[in-house]
């Protein structure tokens, strides 16, 4: 409450007010060590005293407000990946441990019926009055056999049980980092996510939220799918809400420069000793209803429109692609600074936005199981787009169903389309 009514009398320039409760804000917030209202006062402080014309003190609490954001981040990008890392460890060695013992079952299946067919043929050409004594041996034999192999195979259905409960709960820690679905319709009301991970977790994530009166929107296709896929996600996830949510940068080319640079800090690529991992991502942020910006790491913007196409766009059937820049987020970086390029997009009313990963095109179904290809994925959207958009999601879920058939999901898939 101090804080809300400190940032409220420097809105209406009443300095020395929002100083007094930001002070009280500050000193509570100490005592309890909430460390983002700590920050929040030290931004007020700063502001207020610039307001007073205060250059020291103004700069004091803008360089401990700087201090306190970089510890925050540091400590929760820490705690997430060493979570995140080790839950991913463990799973593996399960997996290995299930291998072994699973081998071990099968080798000493076979070693016992190697052993019991040469007791029979041997017994049998000995003697064969004691045909009858053997064949009763073997009956009990093979029974005790059966009863071992299934106490063993109900302990490996009980190993499998485990890591999939593990599995399970990781997804539940990636929905939780994901913007919750039914806040989606407040800040774009006419849109929808069709998002079908392969396995239980997904490498493929979504993102948006509102800053300084922007609203934003990405689509993201991190390195690989399963646990290490979402391993980035989470990376990515923590990493978008830093640069926006706390920083305050709602630029999306900028907003990709500084993604890069910390996901390769995090995953230590600067001395090319870390992963090469990295993500594709496209980013659009919202000036008004009417313009947006966008930028892209390999992964381009679709407008399916009635608009001309500008010179720098291809516009075939009626659909402009806003191509990305050629290069991903993160993984090996051979220029000495990477950029990322800002498109400005103005819109007409029923434009239709598209932001996608490339699980739905590299799709192999049909009748000779050839990939979807982007050629039909453009022409599936640009035949329904006028479409209602629950309409429009049931088909394209439909489509990649009947496409696929029986076969496996080869990526995750992940379509955003947004309605002006």
């Amino acid at each position: 409450c101090y804080q809300s009514l400190a940032q409220t009398y420097l809105k209406i320039n009443k300095a020395d007010s929002a100083i007094k409760y930001a002070d009280q804000s500050l000193k509570i917030s100490k005592e309890f060590n909430f460390k983002v209202l700590v920050s929040l006062s030290y931004k007020e402080l700063a502001g207020s005293y610039f307001a007073k014309k205060d250059y020291t003190n103004a700069y004091s609490y803008s360089k401990l407000y700087s201090l306190i954001i970089d510890t925050i981040y540091d400590e929760s990008n820490s705690k997430q990946i060493n979570e995140m890392t080790a839950l991913y460890e463990s799973e593996k060695k399960e997996i290995l441990i299930n291998n072994l013992e699973k081998d071990k079952v099968l080798s000493e299946k076979k070693l016992n019926r190697e052993k019991n067919f040469k007791i029979y043929l041997l017994t049998f050409c000995i003697l064969i009055g004691a045909f009858v004594f053997v064949l009763f041996r073997g009956y009990f034999q093979k029974r005790k056999t059966n009863v071992a192999l299934s106490a063993t195979f109900e302990e490996i259905e009980l190993k499998n049980k485990d890591i999939t409960d593990s599995i399970n709960y990781s997804k539940r820690i990636q929905d939780a980092t994901l913007p919750n679905l039914e806040s989606l319709k407040q800040l774009f009301p006419n849109s929808f996510i069709l998002f079908k991970p392969k396995d239980i977790v997904s490498g493929d994530f979504y993102w948006y939220t509102e800053k300084n009166g922007k609203r934003l929107i990405a689509a993201c296709d991190c390195t690989g799918h399963g646990i290490p896929g979402a391993l980035m996600s989470m990376i990515g996830i923590n990493i978008l809400n830093q640069i926006v949510n706390v920083k305050g940068i709602t630029s999306p080319d900028e907003i990709l420069n500084q993604l890069h640079k910390e996901v390769r800090k995090a995953l230590k690529q600067e001395k090319q000793t870390g992963s090469k991992d990295g993500m594709d991502i496209a980013l659009i942020t919202f000036v008004n209803e009417t313009e947006i910006e966008y930028a892209g790491a390999q992964r381009p913007l679709w407008l399916a429109t009635s608009q001309k196409s500008e010179a720098d766009h291809t516009a075939p059937n009626n659909l402009i692609e806003v191509k990305p820049d050629k290069f991903s987020i993160g993984g090996l970086q051979s220029e000495n600074e990477r950029k990322f390029t800002k498109h400005k997009i103005l819109l007409s009313k029923n434009d239709s936005i598209y932001l996608f990963s490339d699980g739905f095109a590299d799709q192999f179904g049909g009748a000779d199981g050839k990939k979807f290809m982007s050629k039909r994925f453009k022409d599936l959207l640009l035949s329904n787009y006028e479409k209602p958009l629950p309409e429009q999601k049931a088909i394209m879920n439909e489509t990649f169903e009947t496409w696929k058939g029986a076969r496996e999901q080869v990526d995750d898939v992940l379509l955003i389309e947004i309605k002006i």
